[in-house]
């Protein structure tokens, strides 16, 4: 992420400046095709509520 934009974060949230320190950078991936993301996140999010549903299914009997 762009250094002066981290600064900007922390100046103005000195607990979100620590926890980035904590943490370190994040590598994020940045698509080239929006469209291609935007189908990803919606599968992904999908998969993961029938997931749930199927594991609340198995603790439920």
């Amino acid at each position: 992420m762009n250094q002066i934009i981290l600064q900007k974060l922390g100046t103005a949230d000195p607990i979100l400046q620590q926890l980035m320190k904590l943490i370190g950078p994040l590598n994020i991936k940045i698509s080239d095709d929006p469209y291609q993301a935007l189908l990803r996140s919606i599968v992904g999010q999908q998969l993961s509520a029938k997931v749930a549903s199927v594991l609340n299914e198995r603790l439920k009997n």
